[in-house]
């Protein structure tokens, strides 16, 4: 037995409790069958989703979009994350950032540099010159 099958064996993930039944396989996962075609096309759907979460009532929603589309490095998405950075929730805003310094770019660079004068909360702060110098030339 190799030494990856005796980690899936020993897995918790793969075997259930006495009395309880197994946990699902990644079949019972909505998309996991799913065909090429069908991959692609809720790939391009994603980051209009992302961008209507954007703009969503809860601040936790709006966060998780920026971070997510951080993520993904969508440059198509900087001028909505720009929006954001003027967003009333300082979690959000740190997220913003954090996603423009990775999506990264002339004007995330701009625009960052300028978010630095115009932010009040250090938190933010902080996470905006962390991004300005990682995205500076060098």
């Amino acid at each position: 037995m190799t030494e990856q099958e005796k980690r899936k064996q020993a897995s918790p993930y793969t075997q259930a409790p006495p009395g309880q039944q197994a946990p699902p396989g990644p079949q019972a996962f909505p998309g996991a069958q799913r065909s090429p075609e069908q991959q692609e096309t809720a790939r391009q759907q994603a980051p209009s989703e992302l961008l209507n979460k954007l703009k969503n009532k809860d601040s936790n929603v709006r966060r998780s979009a920026a971070e997510t589309i951080g993520i993904m490095g969508d440059n198509k998405a900087v001028d909505y994350l720009i929006v954001l950075l003027k967003d009333d929730n300082r979690f959000v805003r740190q997220e913003t950032v954090r996603a423009l310094g990775k999506i990264g770019g002339a004007m995330a660079l701009e625009t960052l540099t300028q978010a630095l004068f115009e932010e009040k909360d250090e938190f933010v702060k902080d996470f905006i010159k962390k991004a300005v110098e990682k995205l500076q030339p060098k």
